[in-house]
């Protein structure tokens, strides 16, 4: 065998390496930064006219996502100050007004950090060290305020065999989302950050758009009807949430500078169930497709009833300047929101028939059975935005929670069962097909095919659900998952086409070609973007006829999608073998360095090095592909064909 022929498949395009928060990665530093920040005038201006607004959103957790370190301290940084870990111990100290971690690793070494911002408040505050090379690291000791105590991070989202070992940067994994109009400044030569933002916390125009406009048209005619800033509430219902769920729902970013307003699917697209196959142990998303992490709120009621029939949004419930119903005085206790829409529930009798609970009971309010505790941070409860119905069925069978045992923890889901079914025999029970096919999907047991297709197939199913189906489908080969997913790409939900595309990535069936060029002209960049990748995949490096601008403007797309995010890995690795499908091999060898350098010690770390040896393969340099096959088995002995490929590089060398 020619060792010119060992180049594996590149990885999916959009599959990324996930944070320790299980949000998606952050992007880097684009060179139109500077573009999309202009406009912006801060949340002090819009106050200085909007001021009973301005002081509700002041005290509302947007407006301190991350704070300064000093006042914001609520950790003991004096008494309680010890903590141990996995052989690690930590103190928390204060000295000179600064606030301090030190950090004796299982080694020995120590480390001393000092506490620049705090993130968080409400009931975790994690501290944030600002470090030489510009990387803003989460430390790894962390507040709980309401037990005042301390705990280890590892606790709220456990992360495998790498607990211990894995390191969150905030200004890579977690920034887009807690400060407003910001700017990486990442860059990979010398692998260092300048991480600027105009402000901590989420502000005004962050839900408003820019406000220049707005400020100098009313400065000029303060009676003019254009009032040039943008009202979430104008906005149809499915617009109305992208500006929620611009942070809302786990995604990728795949192109900086979002404003509300904007489609959303230009700038960012959901990671759903698929995305976490690799990280079963602990997804945001249990198997049946319900939201079991923080901020993913938005995902979980795209699957309600109450949006997809009642076009119920996010501000139908909740006031965002306030930002919690829990500081509004009209709804704390109270169906009243759900009685604005389920009007015959607002009569007493009707309550008692419906929940066969005891009036004034948790069991007779409506978030006692629809919107239960379940979704957790290990130390941490926020109640299930799909306001679904229980399926204790799925508790006997996959550990999901159901609200009849979360609330009566005494009791089995098999009594559970039994009650739903004598008060609810023609109850929905759809989320069980799902969670059984979701998980044999996990497992890629072909036995999930069928089951699979037909929630891709069925209209009545959520678009997270069959998004997720279609995404699923790109792990089996054969003609039933490619007819599927070709029969996909002309989809109207946009998850859904962008999802079939990149599956058709790896079915790589060559009767998808037609109808993914097709898809080279979609209005959302997610899904060209996908479609161009999968075109690529199949060697279609080049295109003529009257399809051949539109498949070379893609192709600039996803190359800006590769070079704007410097500092993941996976799109990296990504970039590398792009550079690889065409013959580019050197450019490929530096950015698989690249991912290399970002994360040399991490579990992605072996996919790399696994890639390097196979480019000095490709470029017959076998001792140093020799010596990157042998750097990926010590990170992973197990790593893919790796032992297999080192056999040929070896006996090409005698050849």
């Amino acid at each position: 065998m020619r060792v010119r022929n060992i180049i594996p498949a590149a990885c999916s395009l959009l599959i990324l390496a996930l944070a320790l928060w299980l949000q998606p990665p952050s992007s880097g530093a684009s060179p139109s930064t500077a573009d999309w920040r202009k406009g912006y005038v801060g949340s002090e201006t819009c106050g200085s006219c909007h001021e009973q607004k301005h002081q509700e959103w002041r005290q509302s957790l947007h407006s301190r996502m991350i704070q300064p370190a000093g006042n914001h301290i609520l950790g003991d940084f004096e008494k309680s100050n010890t903590i141990n870990h996995k052989g690690a111990s930590f103190r928390m100290f204060k000295k000179e007004e600064a606030f301090w971690v030190e950090e004796k690793q299982r080694d020995g070494k120590q480390v001393l950090y000092k506490v620049d911002y705090t993130l968080g408040s409400k009931r975790n505050q994690h501290y944030i060290s600002l470090r030489p090379d510009g990387r803003m690291r989460v430390l790894f000791p962390t507040w709980d305020v309401r037990q005042g105590k301390w705990f280890h991070s590892s606790e709220i989202i456990p992360t495998g065999h790498h607990a211990d070992v894995s390191i969150q940067y905030w200004n890579q994994h977690c920034y887009n989302c807690h400060v407003s109009q910001k700017d990486q400044g990442f860059d990979i030569q010398s692998n260092t950050y300048r991480t600027s933002f105009t402000e901590t916390g989420i502000n005004c125009e962050m839900c408003h758009g820019p406000g220049q406009l707005h400020s100098e048209r009313m400065k000029k005619d303060p009676d003019t009807l254009d009032f040039g800033i943008l009202h979430p509430s104008s906005l149809p219902p499915a617009e109305q949430m992208m500006v929620c769920v611009q942070c809302h729902t786990p995604r990728v970013i795949v192109q900086h500078g979002f404003q509300p307003g904007k489609n959303y699917y230009d700038y960012y697209m959901p990671t759903l169930m698929h995305f976490y196959i690799e990280r079963w142990y602990d997804p945001p998303i249990w198997p049946d497709g319900r939201m079991r992490r923080f901020a993913t709120e938005g995902a979980a009621l795209w699957q309600s009833q109450c949006f997809l029939k009642g076009e119920a949004t996010c501000i139908t419930c909740h006031e965002p300047h306030l930002n919690t119903i829990k500081r509004d005085a009209r709804y704390r206790d109270t169906d009243v929101l759900c009685s604005q829409c389920h009007k015959s529930l607002s009569q007493e009798a009707e309550v008692a028939g419906h929940t066969h609970h005891p009036l004034g009971s948790t069991g007779s309010q409506c978030i006692g059975c629809h919107m239960p505790l379940e979704t957790n941070m290990m130390q941490d409860q926020q109640r299930d935005h799909s306001i679904s119905t229980p399926v204790p069925e799925n508790t006997l069978k996959y550990a999901v929670p159901n609200a009849c045992t979360t609330c009566h923890t005494d009791q089995t889901a098999d009594w559970a069962v039994q009650w739903m079914d004598r008060w609810y025999p023609d109850r929905p029970k759809g989320s069980t097909r799902r969670a059984e096919a979701f998980v044999q999907a996990q497992q890629r047991d072909p036995a999930a095919i069928d089951a699979l297709i037909a929630m891709l197939k069925d209209p009545s199913e959520n678009v997270v659900i069959r998004g997720s189906a279609a995404g699923f489908l790109g792990e089996y080969q054969g003609e039933k998952a490619a007819q599927a997913l070709i029969g996909a790409l002309g989809d109207p939900e946009v998850m859904v086409r962008a999802e079939a595309a990149r599956s058709l990535s790896e079915v790589q069936s060559p009767q998808a070609l037609a109808l993914l060029r097709k898809l080279l002209r979609d209005s959302n960049r997610v899904v060209r973007l996908n479609a161009v990748f999968a075109l690529v995949k199949m060697g279609i490096l080049e295109m003529k006829g009257p399809e051949a601008d539109a498949f070379q403007r893609a192709k600039s797309e996803l190359e800006q999608f590769f070079n704007d995010f410097p500092d993941v890995q996976d799109i990296r690795i990504n970039l590398g073998t792009y550079h690889a499908v065409h013959g580019r091999y050197l450019l490929a060898l530096q950015e698989y360095k690249n991912a290399l350098k970002l994360h040399s010690e991490s579990r992605h770390a072996p996919k790399a090095a696994y890639y390097i040896g196979v480019t000095y393969a490709q470029l017959g340099l076998y001792n140093q592909a020799l010596s990157s096959f042998e750097k990926t088995l010590q990170l992973d002995p197990d790593f893919r064909n790796t032992r297999d490929l080192m056999e040929q590089v070896r006996d090409a060398m005698k050849q």
